[in-house]
């Protein structure tokens, strides 16, 4: 029971932290578009 609680724990932890990755991700990649629209 424990166990299972634990992994949806770290299962929601990864869910963030991807989360966050991808929005990171998107805006580097969006100012990289934007910076290539400008020149």
């Amino acid at each position: 029971m424990s166990s299972t609680k634990a992994l949806s724990t770290i299962m929601d932890i990864a869910a963030v932290l991807f989360k966050n990755y991808l929005m990171l991700l998107s805006r580097k990649i969006i100012t990289h578009l934007f910076s290539y629209a400008i020149y």
